[in-house]
């Protein structure tokens, strides 16, 4: 395990919470929105590292699928409840699509529960790393190359449409994946370099806080790339290893999954207790920020750990004789 990276999971997540509880909603700030850059890069790390050439397909796909879907699946059940109990009701073909993450390409889409739109991204970076792994010990190599001519090719800025809009998203994959290959090859930076990295990343996303008309990778992906690798010089930092630094990584997940939830529960209520978000957004975001970070520490340790353990010896790495052993490695 990157314990370094592991954390960053903790920091992307909490990113994205500050920014759907509109504390600083009125600069769009980049501390939140670019959590989900942070997510592609490190995601693209963790597969280029965690998959050996001997692992098969099988077992990667069965170990991106329990990674996933299954909590994804019941993050959307509470959101579908939560939306009908308003009398807002899906349509089934959006809910089936969402529940599947493979979106309707002919219109402007989201999935039913607004922040699984970065797991479709990360569906389709699984598939095609999948189908590369056909090529053997060259399937980081062919993976890159396919999503750079997936990116550019289908990349249409200002499209309404996420997935087109946003399609060079791509590349912080890609980014992670060579991130991960020169990981491999010992090229790592030194705890003076990796500080050297992270200021300028640091002040690449400071310059970019606000709203920009510049895509998006090149004010807030590029920067986030930075911040990965820079952090890689810190490694060996101890606080990498307390138990709060790996709770919080292992719980970044169910923290990403029932943060808006909840932020949406506390907001409804504010408002029908007169006390409107609009004029009382710092006191609600500082009771739905460490709300939403708890609940989903309770959800990881009650229900996520619990569940993944569950489907890991349960569907991984089978003996010949049909007994079940449990999988080693990173998920």
């Amino acid at each position: 395990m990157l314990y370094s990276i592991h954390f960053l999971r903790f920091i992307a997540a909490t990113g994205v919470v500050v920014h759907h509880s509109e504390l600083l909603a009125r600069w769009n700030i980049v501390v939140g929105s670019a959590g989900v850059d942070l997510f592609f890069v490190i995601s693209g790390v963790v597969i280029g590292l965690s998959t050996p050439p001997e692992m098969s397909i099988r077992d990667f796909l069965v170990r991106r699928f329990i990674r996933i879907y299954p909590l994804y699946w019941i993050a959307t059940a509470a959101w579908v409840a939560y939306s009908v109990a308003f009398a807002i009701v899906p349509a089934v073909g959006d809910v089936i699509r969402s529940v599947l993450l493979i979106p309707d390409l002919s219109r402007e889409w989201f999935p039913v529960y607004t922040p699984a739109w970065t797991l479709v991204f990360e569906i389709f970076f699984y598939a095609v790393f999948a189908a590369c792994m056909l090529t053997g010990r060259f399937a980081r190599i062919l993976c890159c190359v396919v999503l750079v001519a997936v990116a550019l090719e289908f990349s249409q800025p200002g499209n309404p449409q996420i997935y087109f809009g946003h399609a060079k998203l791509l590349l912080e994959f890609v980014a992670g994946v060579l991130i991960a290959m020169a990981l491999a090859r010992g090229w790592v930076p030194g705890p003076v370099l990796g500080a050297i990295i992270v200021a300028v990343a640091v002040i690449w996303f400071a310059v970019n806080a606000t709203p920009s008309y510049e895509p998006r990778e090149r004010y807030w992906g590029i920067p986030a790339v930075l911040f990965v690798f820079g952090m890689l010089g810190f490694e060996k930092l101890p606080f990498f290893r307390t138990r709060a630094a790996l709770f919080g990584g292992s719980a970044s997940y169910a923290i990403y999954l029932t943060h808006l939830t909840l932020i949406q529960a506390i907001f409804l209520i504010a408002r029908r207790t007169g006390f409107p978000p609009e004029q009382h957004r710092f006191i609600l975001a500082a009771i739905a920020i460490p709300a939403a970070l708890a609940v989903g520490g309770l959800v990881y340790v009650a229900l996520d750990k619990p569940l993944l353990g569950w489907l890991r010896r349960m569907l991984l790495h089978r003996t010949d004789d049909g007994r079940r052993v449990v999988a080693s490695g990173t998920t």
